[in-house]
């Protein structure tokens, strides 16, 4: 037992709790088995759990690319757009459509004049455009085949700063054709006009586009490897990227797009905004707007869909982009020469394992689970920091996209599973010392011990308090263990104190001791719950005690064993609570006065003939309990002041009152006369003998100086 209380003391439950640091057999091998699931779900070997780490990883790189350091939106790349304003010119009048033949032919239904591109074309030359992106497919002759000559002049004459759109069509369910814009020249793509395919490669698992595909072969647009001696095609951005004198990048790239704000977020679509392209063809607004053209000089010219009933959008995770606007980010990134690269294999297992070891050592040096959980959100913050800083311009590796949620799911894994294991493990421990516990003290303390030790050992150390104190003790008890058999005595007083025990749990009560046959209980040593509560608690456990009692004295009886008759003291009063005892042993227990007086009256039950007495301090913190009458006041071995005392009498008589009163005046004569008038059957017929038998002794020898109190000369 006091080596248990030392365990309590120092919070060693052979686990983690307390202070100090360490970490049991099976926590360890706990993370270690979280390691290694952190392993196989990054390798891929879980498949639905693998896909969703996946899947976290990559919306999370998603959030950094666009709040790090995005590509800058360059200035010489500009997009008009086939927008709505575009469609309807509402917002012309009659005279400026009337002013421009091209305006004019901007009203009719889409699909326009190719008149209008040819115009296009002719305008932004003559104003210094340094190169035309035209993100229209020209699948075919038009219906006016004058409008098809005039555009092909124009390509024949700027062949040189112009780009055609080229598309990868689907050819029956399954394969994909590379289609050349229709010849307008007659010699052959397009008069040899430089062509770049509008196609974009969508992530399948959720549409979203990260990747820019600058150039791709037939085999590879189809989903095989490319062989060899296999044409490849580049796209619109490659294309143009050539003509300004761009450094190709790979075949595929992540883009780091270039992010605008646009209603107070963060937005790629607020990049590279659409002009409408009517403004070039007012001259008002030609003026106005574009400083008569030469707000084109030396600029990137992209004329594509802008109006959303054209459908031409794409989804990325910087936000949602025309098709033109994402042809003009892949190309701003590869004239930047600015994308995000993937991690080095090498550096994802550094990450991932180092995060293992955090999660492993928090576990190892923390022993209190909140503020675990706190250090934990800690290094996941600063991991998350450290991992933007890293893939900033001015980290160790720029332009490495850190995502880092792999590395995070381990040091969670790891951490949760060890403190889950230290966890259940000091529960189980917690469970067996408690059960341990229950065999040694009382229940509440050993609740009290487990639950939290700090404050048992504070209770522990002792102090003044005030506390309800219940003694029981079974009336003849050595005559009867003289005449029964060791055994059968045994296992009849274990089915008492049982009974007696859990009478007295069942009120909230402490069992102090065992002495012998009786049983001393108390309230208030753990815990200070007030005079009222401890007095009924006291006294509710008395009653059930009795009950209990009469219970099984019927099943004694009828077994053939003797019948058990206890006697009862409960007082309320200061104590000294504490652990007493030597160094090997000691036990949680109350002494001093408040003990004393319990004893005493209990041991007043069997004088005066009733099962059950208490203090006047009992009854007066009970306020006027029903039940309980007076029957004196003693002053007992060792004690000065006199005890007023009552006891459970049910049925008690108006006569009882006035006896007590004559016994307190001093008129013992007339006291006599009325306890002999009680019948036999009173329930305190017992205690009025007591009395007859004292007055009986007074009239031989008056006592001097009488207060009302009766002096007991024994215990």
């Amino acid at each position: 037992m006091r080596g248990i209380l030392a365990r309590l003391r120092k919070g060693n439950f052979g686990v983690r709790t307390g202070s100090g640091t360490g970490v049991s057999l099976p926590g360890w091998l706990m993370m270690l088995a979280a390691m290694i699931l952190t392993i196989l779900l990054w390798s891929g070997e879980l498949a639905v759990l693998s896909r969703m780490a996946y899947r976290l990883e990559e919306l999370w790189q998603d959030r950094l690319s666009t709040y790090l350091e995005p590509t800058r939106e360059r200035e010489d790349l500009v997009f008009l757009g086939i927008d709505e304003a575009s469609l309807s010119l509402s917002e012309l009048d009659d005279g400026e459509l009337a002013a421009s033949p091209v305006l004019g032919m901007m009203a009719e239904p889409w699909p326009w004049d190719r008149r209008i591109y040819a115009e296009a074309i002719e305008r932004l030359s003559e104003a210094g455009a340094r190169l035309i992106i035209l993100d229209i497919y020209f699948r075919g002759p038009s219906r006016d085949p004058e409008a098809d000559r005039l555009l092909a002049e124009a390509l024949d004459r700027h062949r040189e700063k112009v780009v055609l759109a080229a598309q990868w069509a689907p050819q029956g369910e399954h394969q994909l054709l590379y289609g050349e814009p229709y010849d307008l020249l007659g010699r052959g793509r397009s008069g040899e006009t430089t062509t770049g395919y509008v196609n974009f490669w969508k992530d399948d698992r959720d549409g979203m586009l990260r990747n820019a595909q600058y150039r791709i072969s037939a085999g590879e647009a189809n989903g095989v490897d490319r062989h060899r001696e296999e044409p490849v095609y580049d796209s619109l951005a490659m294309a143009a990227g050539r003509k300004l004198g761009a450094v190709p990048p790979g075949d595929e790239c992540r883009l780091r797009f270039a992010v605008g704000v646009e209603n107070s977020q963060r937005t790629a679509g607020a990049a590279y905004a659409p002009r409408s392209i009517y403004t070039i063809f007012t001259e008002q607004q030609w003026r106005d707007l574009y400083d008569t053209g030469r707000f084109f000089e030396g600029k990137t010219v992209i004329i594509g869909p802008a109006a959303k009933l054209m459908h031409d959008e794409v989804s990325t995770p910087s936000g949602v982009l025309y098709g033109a606007q994402m042809h003009l980010q892949a190309l701003g990134c590869m004239l930047e020469g600015s994308y995000w690269k993937a991690m080095p294999e090498w550096l994802e297992w550094v990450i991932l394992l180092s995060m293992c070891l955090v999660g492993a050592a928090l576990v190892y040096s923390i022993r209190n689970p909140i503020k675990v959980l706190g250090a934990l959100m800690v290094v996941g913050l600063l991991f998350a920091m450290a991992c933007a800083l890293l893939a900033s311009g001015s980290g160790l590796f720029p332009g490495i996209l850190f995502g880092g949620v792999m590395g995070v799911i381990g040091l969670l894994m790891v951490t949760v599973s060890g403190e889950a294991a230290e966890f259940f493990i000091e529960q189980r421990t917690r469970a067996r010392l408690h059960r341990q516990f229950r065999r040694s003290v009382s229940r509440d303390v050993a609740d009290a011990m487990v639950r939290a030790p700090e404050g048992y050992y504070d209770a522990a150390r002792g102090g003044r308090r005030l506390v309800a104190v219940l003694f029981s003790d079974v009336r003849d008890f050595t005559a009867r263990s003289e005449r029964m058999e060791p055994e059968a005595l045994v296992r009849q007083l274990n089915e008492y104190f049982s009974g007696m025990v859990e009478a007295v749990f069942a009120a909230g009560g402490t069992i102090d001791k065992f002495i012998g046959d009786a049983v001393m209980a108390s309230w208030g040593g753990l815990e200070d719950c007030g005079e009222r509560a401890m007095a009924r608690n006291a006294l509710t456990a008395a009653d059930r005690m009795r009950e209990t009692l009469q219970e099984l004295n019927r099943k004694w009886t009828a077994a053939g064993l003797e019948r058990f008759e206890v006697g009862i003291g409960i007082h309320l009063g200061e104590a000294v609570v504490g652990e007493i005892g030597a160094a090997e042993r000691s036990d949680f227990t109350a002494i001093g006065d408040a003990v004393n007086v319990a004893s005493r009256v209990e041991g007043m039950t069997k004088m005066l003939g009733v099962p059950l007495l208490v203090t006047g301090r009992v009854a007066e913190a009970l306020g006027e309990p029903e039940g309980l009458c007076f029957v004196g006041s003693f002053r007992v071995k060792g004690r000065q002041r006199g005890l007023d005392v009552y006891t459970r009498c049910e049925g008690a008589s108006k006569e009882w009152d006035e006896a007590m009163a004559m016994v307190g005046r001093g008129e013992f004569a007339e006291a006599e006369r009325v306890l002999q008038g009680l019948p036999e059957d009173h329930p305190l017929a017992e205690t009025a003998r007591f009395y007859r038998d004292r007055i009986a002794r007074w009239n031989i020898m008056p006592p001097t100086d009488w207060d009302g109190t009766v002096t007991l000369e024994t215990k």
